[in-house]
């Protein structure tokens, strides 16, 4: 599993910026589980190497 830094804006909130990490097997897999919490605009970025290992621990979504 890989961990994506993602920032997107909530639906339900005007000037409301979300931002965090989200474990997921592919960048599309994280936009599936980002909808869910109804962020859109998303900016999404892997976390490689040895970060993204001990990112995953305390990963926003799981």
């Amino acid at each position: 599993m890989a961990v994506y830094r993602y920032t997107g804006t909530v639906t339900y909130k005007d000037d409301c910026v979300e931002r965090g990490t989200v474990v997921a097997n592919t960048k599309e897999d994280a936009v599936e589980k980002l909808r869910k919490y109804r962020v859109e605009t998303l900016k999404i970025q892997k976390v490689p190497g040895q970060s993204g290992f001990f990112m995953g621990f305390a990963a926003s979504i799981k």
